[in-house]
């Protein structure tokens, strides 16, 4: 296996293990390490015009997260919706970014404004007519 090291200029070298989190060592600066989670969920075909919850995820463990849908639709025109939504229990729900239209071979950015125990992309189709299949990915560091 090859190892590569980056040096910034206080001689600080950054290294992955097998898995490929992140380890900073330095003999000047206190450094502390995290690592990167990724999980994903497909949606396909999705005809709902109605707002449709996704998984749910805690997000208890990361600092920061946020996640990307991203339109892997077939159509001619399939447009859909999608909007971030946040909860302190899993039950009661608020809407964190409002609904954002993401066209086909497309993607948007949900990064949240405030940090609750739950999280969730909510989607649905622009029209009926256009299914929607989309990739939904949360990534967050902890």
């Amino acid at each position: 296996m090859a190892t590569s090291k980056i040096y910034g200029n206080k001689d600080i070298s950054l290294n992955t293990d097998l898995s490929g989190n992140l380890s900073v060592t330095s003999t000047e600066l206190p450094v502390s390490s995290f690592t990167i989670d990724e999980l994903d969920e497909s949606i396909v075909n999705a005809s709902n015009t109605s707002f449709v919850p996704a998984e749910t995820y805690n997000l208890l463990k990361y600092r920061n997260w946020g996640f990307v849908v991203v339109n892997t639709s077939t159509g001619t025109n399939p447009i859909a919706k999608a909007r971030l939504e946040i909860s302190p229990d899993n039950v009661h729900w608020a809407i964190e970014m409002s609904e954002v239209e993401i066209e086909k071979d497309r993607f948007y950015i949900f990064s949240p404004f405030n940090f609750l125990k739950y999280a969730r992309i909510s989607y649905a189709a622009k029209s009926a007519s256009e299914p929607i299949s989309l990739e939904i990915y949360l990534q967050g560091q902890s």
